[in-house]
Formats: structure tokens, C-alpha cells, sequence
């Protein structure tokens, strides 16, 4: 029952697995990533103008390398001031900028 030479074992066919699999792996995360991305935007009351779609907000969003306000590298990850953030009007629900976390709470 379930040994070493068992969890080695899976470890080698998960490897394997992963080197076949890759391409498509990595984009079935890209999508989920986008997918979840887009509906905590929504969530959050953030709408598009009529020239705007939300892949190419995406695409601009997790390629901002620099807080467009203070010029901060932007980091991935939570609780972090220098966390890349979508910031948007709370009154129109329309996109601004992308920011570090505290240019996106100083500008509320």
C-alpha cells in the first residue's frame, strides 16, 4: 500500500504528463486567470466604454510593469503596496489607470 517507490512514481507521471501537456496547460491557466480577472473586475462595479473589450484591458493590465502615477515597479501577489491594481471611477464604473495599491487608495 502506498509507499515511496508509489509517491515516486506519481511524481515521474505527473513530469511526464506536464512536459506532454504543457502548451495547453499553460493556456487553459492563462484563461482561467483572465476568466477570474474579468468577473472580480465586474464584481467591483468596473464597466467598459464602448471601444473597450476586456481582453484588451487584460492584455494591458498584466503587462503594466510600472504604477502610472508614481512609477513604481508594479509585483504580483496580495498585500503588498506595490500590487498592480485596475484603478476605475466609482462613480462611472469607468477604467483609469493601472496602479500600486496606495496610489489606487490615495486616489479614491
Amino acid at each position: 500500500m502506498g509507499g515511496r517507490k508509489d509517491i515516486q512514481a506519481r511524481a515521474e507521471y505527473n513530469r511526464q504528463y506536464y512536459n506532454k501537456h504543457k502548451s495547453h496547460l499553460l493556456q487553459k491557466q492563462k484563461d482561467h486567470h483572465f476568466t477570474t480577472r474579468k468577473k472580480d473586475w465586474k464584481r467591483k462595479g468596473i464597466i467598459l466604454r464602448p471601444d473597450e473589450d476586456w481582453f484588451s484591458i487584460y492584455m494591458f493590465y498584466i503587462t503594466c510593469e510600472r504604477c502610472e502615477l508614481c512609477n513604481v515597479e508594479l509585483i504580483d501577489g496580495a498585500g503588498k503596496n506595490e500590487c498592480r491594481n485596475l484603478d476605475h471611477d466609482h462613480d462611472t464604473g469607468f477604467i483609469r489607470n493601472v496602479l500600486c495599491w496606495g496610489c489606487n487608495i490615495k486616489r479614491r
